[in-house]
């Protein structure tokens, strides 16, 4: 790519961000938002968290390992199990790093 290309690309991926990050303020005031997508606008922080975490606990050099010899995904279930028994995140950060630095330990 040419220097020109670069700088033309660029800004218009600084458009593009600026664009969809500032859309709803160009909406009328009147305009409302379906509430269906009020709810799922709700779920979608948590939806692109999962989407950049998932694949370091289950394919973390770049292929899939289910196996017993991955402490990361098996420290992803302990997560959820907490969650689902105590619904606290402290439970969650806990039960996931605890489970994750022995079997590190223990596999090592």
């Amino acid at each position: 790519m040419t220097e020109l290309e670069i700088w033309i690309t660029l800004l218009g991926l600084g458009l593009c961000s600026v664009f969809s990050r500032t859309s709803a303020l160009f909406l009328p005031h009147h305009f409302r938002l379906p509430n269906w997508v009020l709810v799922g606008l709700r779920y979608a922080p948590m939806a692109a968290l999962a989407a950049v975490i998932t694949p370091q606990f289950l394919a973390p050099q770049g292929e899939l390992l289910l196996g017993l010899d991955n402490p990361r995904w098996m420290a992803g279930l302990a997560g959820l199990l907490a969650w689902w028994i105590w619904r606290d995140l402290l439970a969650v950060l806990a039960m996931g790093a605890c489970t994750f630095f022995v079997l590190g330990w223990w596999l090592a």
